[in-house]
């Protein structure tokens, strides 16, 4: 799927009727319109975090700029709801190979500094602690609260809250988040697969590779905290979160991923070259 704006599209369908979840309003941009502050800037025709343009990027959000950087013929500005969360909280990369997840990495940008962070995801929170936290965010810990939900609840704020990694809680819990976390990214990655393979008349090639990045968002119908899918990067620039002098703690298993996504190409290839298949 050459367009983020058809993605975006997909992703939308994909919430309301498979996940059940919050996504950030997209839509197209009409050429010379006022464009506001609270949204975000992406190019439909992009990859590798190219082309997006955060509120604070103000020297970027003209009309000048953007249509200079309509190279790509049929490229397009959307705007996206800017989501808070994505920016104070990080983002989890997820890495699969032939539809099964290898690794996962959060990530984490410091705008003051324009450096990054990230850690090897280990566990997770569940949805309910998120969203408990949420809830009270602009209150303190006290005795009638529930009593050993998090240092995110000693904080009294979701968006000061270090998500990734709890390291508290019983073994159950730590499961139930981890599942929950990988049934939204396994829901999402099936039925785009279906709809991609549809509509290609054809596998879709995120079969092969695909990392999806996912930060969470607060469904304002609901105040629910859900999990939403930001990007899905699929092509030979696709950031592997590898460097070992960066990383917070053990490294990327890139070996693993190397060597399992050689054995997947190569059955796909022997595939598709099997006329018998086809």
């Amino acid at each position: 799927m050459a367009s983020k704006w058809e993605l975006a599209q997909t992703l939308d369908l994909i919430a309301q009727e498979r996940t059940k979840t919050a996504r950030p309003k997209t839509r197209l941009l009409v050429d010379g319109e006022n464009i506001l502050d609270v949204m975000v800037l992406k190019r439909t025709h992009s990859d590798a975090g190219e082309h997006v343009i955060v509120p604070s990027d103000v020297n970027r959000r003209n009309w000048d700029y953007l249509r200079s950087q309509l190279d790509v013929p049929g490229s397009r500005w959307m705007a996206q709801s800017f989501v808070e969360l994505l920016v104070k909280l990080g983002e989890w990369r997820v890495f699969l190979i032939g539809g099964k997840p290898v690794y996962v990495v959060h990530t984490l940008k410091n705008p003051d500094r324009n450096t990054w962070s990230w850690d090897m995801a280990r566990t997770y929170y569940t949805l309910e602690e998120l969203r408990s936290v949420d809830s009270i965010r602009s209150s303190w810990c006290t005795d009638s609260t529930t009593s050993h939900l998090s240092d995110m609840l000693k904080r009294g704020t979701l968006l000061t809250a270090e998500v990734c990694n709890p390291a508290f809680g019983s073994m159950e819990t730590r499961r139930r988040g981890e599942q929950q976390f990988h049934q939204f990214v396994m829901d999402t990655y099936d039925e785009l697969c279906k709809i991609e393979s549809k509509q290609l008349l054809a596998k879709s090639s995120i079969g092969i590779f695909v990392r999806f990045d996912i930060a969470l968002i607060v469904d304002r119908g609901t105040s629910r905290v859900t999990y939403f899918v930001n990007e899905v990067e699929r092509t030979q620039t696709t950031t592997l979160w590898s460097n070992r002098l960066k990383v917070n703690s053990s490294t990327a298993p890139t070996g693993i991923l190397g060597y399992t996504l050689a054995e997947t190409l190569y059955k796909w290839l022997c595939i598709i070259t099997d006329s018998s298949t086809l």
